[in-house]
Parts: C-alpha cells; sequence; structure tokens
C-alpha cells in the first residue's frame, strides 16, 4: 500500500518473512515497527472489563510504565536475543 507499519509482535509467521517485510520497507523508505503491548495482561484485561462495564468513561489514551527486573540481566544471559544488536553495534565500533 506504500504506507509504513507498526505492528503487534509476531511481525510474521517466520523469520524469512519478516526478514522480507524489513527488506520491503528498507527499498521503499518506509517505517517498520514492531511493539509488544501486554494486550492479554490481566490489569489490561480489567481495565478493558471495567471500561465496556460503564465503571469507567470513555477511554483516550494509556500510558504504563512496567518496573519489573529483567530476568535474563539478572542471570547474567547477555547472549539473549534482546541483546544481540547491542553486541553487534558494539562489535562494529
Amino acid at each position: 500500500m506504500g504506507i509504513g507499519a507498526f505492528v503487534e509482535k509476531p511481525l510474521a509467521l517466520s523469520g524469512d518473512d519478516a526478514r522480507e517485510l524489513a527488506r520491503l520497507a528498507a527499498e521503499r523508505g518506509l517505517p517498520l515497527g514492531v511493539n509488544h503491548n501486554n494486550l492479554h495482561h490481566p490489569a489490561f484485561l480489567r481495565l478493558i472489563e471495567r471500561v465496556n462495564q460503564g465503571d469507567i468513561g470513555r477511554v483516550e489514551h494509556v500510558q504504563v510504565t512496567l518496573s519489573v527486573p529483567l530476568a535474563q540481566l539478572d542471570a547474567g544471559d547477555f547472549a539473549h536475543w534482546m541483546f544481540r544488536a547491542l553486541l553487534v553495534c558494539r562489535s562494529n565500533n
């Protein structure tokens, strides 16, 4: 469609499909972002239920800051996929 996309995880059903989407976005100069928003987290489900019941008025914006330990850092698992981009960036400098 010639537009950028901000997509909920998973981006695609396979790594090859995700790489193809990234290639197409780069080739066309379009933004492509992936997000995970905890849509099925119990707190969000309770919020949606209360909104649907009319306990809370119209919701126009929700901002959440999660403050939980990152288990991979606590365990010293610096090879975890979340840190790969950082490791690649550091090795290229």
